[in-house]
C-alpha cells in the first residue's frame, strides 16, 4: 500500500486522437474529452457522475472505452501500458508480485472516457486486480486509495501480530490507527486491506519468505544467541523498508519478529529447522558454530 508517481498526462489529447484514428473524432470532442481529464484530476478519480459524460455521444463514448484494448501488446497503443509498468517492480497494493495488468481505477464499464486515461490506470498483479474488479465506492469509506493522488503518510500503518506455537507461527496483519494517519484514510485502507484479502495474502507467502533465512538464523542464533538473531531481523527489515517501503508486509513481519523474543531465543528453529547433516557447505557451518 503506497504512492506512485502521477503519470505525465502532456500526450493525452494525442493518446486518444490515435485511439480514435480509424474514426477520427471532431476537435470539440477532443476538446471534451480533454476537459474530462482535468475534471478527474481535480477530483483526485473520486467517482463523479460528470465523469460518465453522459453528455457526450454514446457512439463517441464506446469508441473510446474499447480503444483500451489497442494497448494490448503489439498494438498501437501498447506504449501506454509499457510506460505505466516500466520500474514498478511490485504490486503497489499487496507487494506480493510483479504488476502485470492495468487497473482501470474507475471501472471503464462505467466512466467510458477514461480507458485510456494514463491517471486512471494504476498498475496491480493479477490477485489485486482480479479482486477490485469494477469496483465503485457506494460511499467515501469504501473507496480505494489511489495510488497517483491520494497523500499516504510515511508512517507504518500495517502491523502484525504474532503468535509462536511449537512449530507453527500464527500471524494476523491489520491496518491500525497512527498519529498522522487520518481517520478517512485509515477506514479506506482498512475497506481495501479486507477487500483484497490481504492478510489472507501475506499469511501464505509468510514462510516461503522467511525459509530464505533459515540458514541465516541458525548460523546467528550459534554465533550471537538471541540479541544478534534480533539485530538481524532488524537491519534486514530496514533492508526491505529502503528496498520497498515501510508499510510492505515483509518489512512489517521483519520488524516484529526481531521484537519477539521467543522467537528471536530459538523459537525459530522448530518453525525454521535446517535439513539433515549434507545439506551443502552453509549448513555444515551452521552445525559446526
Amino acid at each position: 500500500m503506497r504512492a506512485l508517481a502521477c503519470p505525465d498526462r502532456a500526450a493525452a489529447r494525442q493518446h486518444l486522437a490515435n485511439a480514435l484514428a480509424n474514426n477520427p473524432p471532431s476537435d470539440q470532442d477532443l476538446d471534451a474529452l480533454v476537459a474530462l481529464y482535468d475534471v478527474y484530476d481535480e477530483l483526485g478519480g473520486v467517482p463523479d457522475d460528470h465523469l460518465r459524460a453522459q453528455n457526450l455521444a454514446l457512439a463517441l463514448r464506446n469508441a473510446v472505452r474499447d480503444s483500451y484494448n489497442l494497448t494490448q501488446k503489439n498494438r498501437r497503443l501498447s506504449f501506454i501500458r509499457t510506460l505505466l509498468l516500466q520500474g514498478i517492480e511490485r504490486c503497489p497494493v499487496c507487494g506480493i508480485a510483479a504488476p502485470r495488468e492495468l487497473d482501470h481505477f474507475l471501472p471503464r464499464s462505467v466512466f467510458k472516457c477514461l480507458a485510456i486515461y494514463v491517471r486512471n490506470l494504476v498498475p496491480y498483479c493479477h490477485d489485486c486486480n482480479q479482486l477490485k474488479s469494477a469496483h465503485v465506492a457506494d460511499d467515501d469509506n469504501h473507496r480505494f486509495v489511489h495510488p497517483y493522488f491520494d497523500d499516504i503518510p510515511d508512517i507504518q500503518f500495517v502491523q502484525v501480530s504474532l503468535d509462536l506455537d511449537g512449530a507453527a507461527l500464527r500471524a494476523e496483519y491489520s491496518i491500525v490507527g497512527m498519529e498522522g494517519l487520518p481517520e478517512p484514510l485509515r477506514e479506506r485502507l482498512a475497506y481495501q486491506f479486507e477487500r483484497l484479502k490481504l492478510n489472507e495474502r501475506f499469511c501464505r507467502e509468510l514462510v516461503n519468505y522467511m525459509s530464505g533465512h533459515t540458514a541465516a538464523l541458525h548460523i546467528i542464533f550459534n554465533a550471537s544467541a538471541a540479541p544478534g538473531v534480533s539485530d538481524f531481523l532488524a537491519h534486514q527489515a530496514e533492508v526491505e523498508r529502503t528496498r520497498l517501503h515501510r508499510n510492505d508486509w515483509r518489512a512489517v513481519l521483519l520488524r516484529a519478529l526481531s521484537a519477539h523474543g521467543a522467537f528471536c531465543a530459538g523459537g525459530f528453529r522448530d518453525v525454521f529447522p535446517l535439513p539433515p547433516r549434507g545439506g551443502g557447505p552453509l549448513l555444515a557451518v551452521a552445525e559446526a558454530a
